[in-house]
């Protein structure tokens, strides 16, 4: 699965599940699984980070609505947009 942000109001497919604690913790698990990263060596979830998959991973863990990680995920949107 490839992480990659977007524009601010396009919902990523990873979030366009039931936004129950299971689905995201499989989302979340299929994440690390496809991940080249060495998760072992790198910060599993970190807020504030421009990084597409610690984002949606913060997303999937920390946020107990959709709602709430869509708009932490536009906000990533928006700093990554700014950046460039």
């Amino acid at each position: 699965m490839s992480v990659k942000i977007g524009q601010r109001g396009t919902t990523p497919n990873w979030m366009d599940i039931e936004w129950t604690a299971e689905n995201r913790l499989h989302t979340a698990r299929t994440i690390y699984a496809f991940s080249s990263r060495d998760w072992t060596r790198y910060p599993a979830a970190t807020a504030h980070a421009v990084d597409a998959e610690q984002a949606a991973l913060y997303c999937l863990i920390c946020c107990e609505t959709k709602t709430e990680a869509q708009n932490f995920w536009w906000s990533v949107c928006d700093e990554a947009a700014e950046a460039h």
